[in-house]
């Protein structure tokens, strides 16, 4: 089922989120139920209205969680649409609630050059080096291209049906339509997930950094920030072509 965006035609921006979260809580549910794996959308907060700096996609959310364990511990029988998010921009900060996780003090190690939650970047070698940057990735909306969580992102497809995936694809290039985003960021550089969403002319331009077209629209990818490569030097010179292009 996808969603007929133009019978939203007028309606405000939070009804169309609202609807288009409920049909994806109330579908993923059902896969959830059958492959048990537990599901969400957004690493930050629910965009909150069109139009925004910056829209990040990664794959799909890392650790393996049992989704009927995970209910069972919330206290509730389902996701709503409310919670397809996690709340909050875990790339840019330390969330509060986070005790250790070295996957992701890696990743903000990468992006911000810093996992503290009050502090912003003391050093520039990371990504988002300068105050124009920190603030387009904190004011970001981060989406997954999958939703189901997976211990690696190589386990996405013995974990999930084509049609579970396919399904997900498409909500995410809806809800792109939706969101109109002024700049869209992949985590991935891989031409086979670039391809599966649809992005086309892919090209290096330089520092890690790839450019493509979706939909019209120019799109960029860099590598996940968990990965190997992000070295200081080469974080350095990523963001300084980021700063450029965004």
């Amino acid at each position: 089922m996808n969603l007929d965006l133009s019978k939203l035609e007028g309606k405000s921006f939070e009804k169309k989120l609202e609807v288009w979260a409920e049909e994806v809580a109330t579908k993923c549910h059902d896969y959830a139920l059958k492959n048990d794996v537990d599901f969400y959308v957004f690493q930050s907060s629910l965009p909150e209205k069109p139009n925004p700096d910056l829209l990040i996609v990664g794959i799909n959310p890392g650790g393996h969680v049992s989704y009927k364990e995970k209910m069972k511990e919330k206290g509730k029988e389902k996701r709503t649409w409310q919670d397809l998010a996690q709340g909050f921009n875990t790339y840019s900060r330390k969330p509060y609630w986070e005790t250790s996780n070295a996957n992701n003090y890696v990743m903000r190690r990468a992006l911000v050059g810093t996992h503290d939650y009050d502090n912003v970047p003391s050093n520039g070698n990371c990504i988002f080096f300068n105050e124009k940057l920190f603030n387009i990735l904190d004011n970001a909306v981060i989406m997954n291209m999958y939703y189901f969580n997976t211990k690696k992102e190589s386990d996405i497809e013995k974990m999930c049906q084509e049609d579970e995936l396919k399904y997900c694809k498409e909500k995410t290039l809806e809800l792109i339509e939706m969101l109109n985003p002024k700049n869209i960021l992949f985590f991935t550089t891989s031409g086979k997930n670039l391809f599966l969403m649809e992005v086309k002319k892919i090209k290096n331009i330089g520092s890690f950094v790839k450019s493509g077209e979706l939909e019209g629209r120019t799109v960029y990818a860099i590598p996940h920030p968990s990965g190997w490569r992000w070295k200081e030097g080469n974080r350095v010179k990523t963001g300084e072509m980021l700063d450029k292009v965004l």
